[in-house]
């Protein structure tokens, strides 16, 4: 089973990508984990029809697009800017067609260096999944003041409430979404089949 997760920031060694390795650390033990870094792949900003159209575009996005299609589940973990998701995770979404992620779980992890975050879980939540078909479990985490969230123990001690409570949480989540994605396979078996009779969501 493979497990891919998606770092939605924006900037290069982020707090977000802290977070997205230490969860990769976490179960690489149980899965087989891909970590993709938005922030450093070089994806065109979608515009119009141009994945259509485009043959370079293509090129750039093919690899990426079958590493996605190879997944079984995926962890979302952006922060919250200004209030929302970043638009490099936005345009990630706009990038994906249905048989990238359709019909797989995804557990939603956001991070705040204040006390947000919320905005971002409603924000996936609501306009990812039309085009999409990716499915969220109902469990999500969100990593308020993430700048002194330690979940490394060789860098400093991680025996704070907060720590424990995050920790615990992802340990939670991530055992779900695992489950999620075993249960889903012979689902997908038979629902992708049919998108060709309706291949996008309504609204």
């Amino acid at each position: 089973m493979k497990i891919t997760i998606i770092c939605g920031s924006q900037r290069i060694n982020s707090e977000s990508l802290r977070i997205s390795k230490y969860i990769q650390d976490l179960i690489s033990p149980q899965v087989e984990v891909h970590l993709l870094d938005l922030a450093s792949s070089d994806f065109p900003r979608l515009h119009s029809y141009q994945a259509t159209t485009d043959e370079s575009w293509r090129l750039r996005w093919a690899d990426t697009s079958k590493d996605l299609a190879d997944s079984d589940g995926f962890i979302i973990v952006s922060p919250e800017w200004n209030g929302g998701a970043t638009p490099t995770i936005k345009n990630f979404f706009l990038l994906c067609s249905n048989f990238e992620l359709c019909h797989k779980p995804a557990l939603i992890v956001t991070t705040s260096s204040g006390h947000g975050g919320a905005n971002v879980v409603t924000e996936l939540r609501g306009f990812t999944y039309k085009n999409t078909n990716i499915n969220y479990i109902p469990e999500h985490i969100i990593i308020r003041d993430c700048t002194t969230i330690c979940l490394d123990s060789k860098i400093l001690p991680t025996d704070s409430k907060a720590n424990i409570y995050i920790k615990k949480r992802l340990i939670f989540a991530t055992n779900l979404l695992i489950n999620y994605s075993e249960c889903l396979k012979p689902l997908r078996a038979k629902a992708i089949p049919q998108f060709e009779l309706s291949p996008f969501g309504m609204s």
